[in-house]
């Protein structure tokens, strides 16, 4: 026997139901309330039951470069100083940057 037989075999396995419900009475009343919605679900529709989630709306992009009309604030300088520095960005680039108007 292959263990793809083993694996496929359709095996009854309710036993463990019944000796899970001396053990923990709680969770077996719960997976028998499971059962039963999902039967009423599955004599609702004629094949499985699909169930659509709302999507969120798109948020505006995100940026943190400040806006103009605000000021600057010095951890913006700061973060621009060090990618200058780290080589991330050209001097240029960096100057442009801090002086947004």
């Amino acid at each position: 026997m292959k263990i793809r037989d083993i694996l496929n075999e359709e095996v009854d396995m309710s036993f463990w139901s019944e000796i899970d419900s001396h053990v923990n009475p709680e969770a077996h009343s719960y997976a028998d309330k499971q059962t039963q919605r999902q039967e009423m679900l599955n004599k609702a529709f004629d094949g499985t039951a699909i169930f659509t989630k709302p999507y969120r709306q798109p948020e505006n992009n995100f940026s943190t470069t400040p806006k103009s009309d605000q000021p600057k604030s010095a951890g913006f300088g700061g973060n621009v100083d060090t990618r200058v520095r780290a080589g991330h960005i050209s001097n240029k680039e960096g100057q442009k940057l801090k002086n947004i108007d």
